[in-house]
């Protein structure tokens, strides 16, 4: 009986150590575990933000032209934010380059604008742009052309009120396919709205596809399309707009989603009468007519923003 009972406390023993070891080794595995994926996580917000600081360098060299060149910016805004501590909190922490470069917040676009009406700014409308341009005559003067992808709902909001007040021409680029929908980050404009807009003298109201506002695999939509796809997509979205305006548009300004588009779409919209110029978001000052009808335009941000104003700097 003695034994039975020594064998007993010594399994128990044995048990107890056992559970002991193995409750270790899943401590250790948890720990282990938990510093990998810190690691893990570590290096992905470095990687995060090393690609921040890159794109941020980026956007931040846009527009430094030498103030002594003449001919005219294109600008380009996507959304315009309430100044509230949300954005504001965003604008500080976020590691997302789309929240700098496609946002601007209310009051940064206000100061925008105001520093644009207080100094004489000239700023043109597309259709004033063009008529420099095919005039052939060499640009002289500097000046400013306002543009809106998306149209955004925060772009009726914000933004608009405030081009009414200083009576600032602007135009609007609209994916008719994809009016009142989420894209890209962008809640936009229902038909009523743009219907509201084209009675506004101030706007012009331009195409940025029917339904090619979006990309695959990494990739914008346009550079993926066969030529035949981007006609039937281009004709859809004039076909789209004249229905809803009620009106045949003439004189039509294009702007590819992402600034990205093939040559031979920019070749097909060159050959179209109807189509004025083609934008897209390339860093560039306009300074003379093109026959291929291509036009850079730069994305406004709140760094960027400098540059702009030290071009237009009188350099005398």
């Amino acid at each position: 009986m003695p034994i039975l009972l020594e064998s007993q406390d010594i399994m128990k023993k044995k048990k107890k150590i056992s559970y002991i070891i193995r409750s270790f080794i899943l401590i250790f595995l948890i720990i282990f575990t938990i510093i990998i994926l810190e690691i893990k996580q570590y290096k992905e917000e470095m990687q995060r933000f090393s690609n921040f600081e890159k794109t941020e360098k980026i956007y931040a060299t846009y527009a430094n032209f030498s103030n002594k060149i003449p001919g005219i910016l294109i600008l380009c805004y996507h959304r315009i934010l309430p100044s509230n501590s949300l954005t504001l909190f965003a604008e500080r922490r976020s590691l997302n380059s789309q929240v700098h470069a496609f946002n601007v917040n209310e009051n940064d676009f206000n100061y925008q604008m105001k520093y644009f009406h207080d100094n004489n700014i000239n700023i043109i409308s597309v259709e004033e742009m063009m008529k420099i341009l095919k005039s052939g005559k060499p640009i002289t003067k500097k000046y400013v052309v306002l543009t809106f992808d998306d149209i955004d709902h925060t772009i009726l909001n914000n933004a608009i009120p405030t081009l009414n007040k200083y009576k600032f021409p602007f135009t609007v680029f609209i994916a008719t396919g994809k009016t009142h929908e989420y894209i890209s980050g962008s809640y936009t404009a229902s038909w009523r709205d743009i219907k509201k807009l084209n009675k506004n003298p101030l706007c012009t109201i331009g195409l940025h596809t029917d339904n090619g506002h979006f990309q695959e695999n990494g990739t914008p939509r346009l550079l993926n399309m066969t030529l035949n796809e981007f006609k039937t997509d281009f004709n859809n979205s004039v076909t789209s707009l004249n229905k809803h305006l009620n009106k045949s548009i003439n004189n039509i300004y294009f702007a590819s989603p992402y600034g990205a588009i093939t040559k031979d779409e920019v070749k097909y919209l060159e050959n179209n009468p109807k189509v004025q110029a083609a934008f897209t978001l390339n860093n560039d000052i306009i300074d003379h007519y093109k026959q291929n009808k291509e036009y850079g335009r730069i994305i406004v941000t709140k760094k960027n923003f400098k540059n702009i104003k030290n071009w237009l700097k009188d350099p005398n």
